[in-house]
């Protein structure tokens, strides 16, 4: 039988502390397709990455009285890739 790792992971929180990413890839799609990234994954094993919510989102009422922002991802608004995920430039 295969063995599989399926490595869950949030694209912004994951990018933004990897210490081997240029800073202009971190917290961005781009980013995951890094080779400081995908080694990385490859070392620990992993088979799949499982990505947490990457769609568009609202940030709820409550949460923008109190200056905060879902940063998760569980307000779906539209689903298609959240822009705040990609580089400056990218489509």
């Amino acid at each position: 039988m295969a063995r599989h790792v399926i490595y869950e992971l949030h694209v912004r929180g994951f990018t933004m502390q990897h210490p081997d990413l240029p800073p202009e890839l971190r917290g961005t799609y781009a980013g995951l397709a890094h080779p400081a990234v995908t080694d990385y994954l490859l070392e620990l094993g992993v088979t799949a990455v499982e990505l947490m919510p990457v769609h568009s989102f609202v940030s709820e009422p409550a949460l923008l009285r109190r200056g905060l922002v879902n940063y998760w991802g569980t307000a779906p608004w539209l689903l298609r890739p959240a822009r705040r995920l990609q580089r400056d430039g990218d489509p």
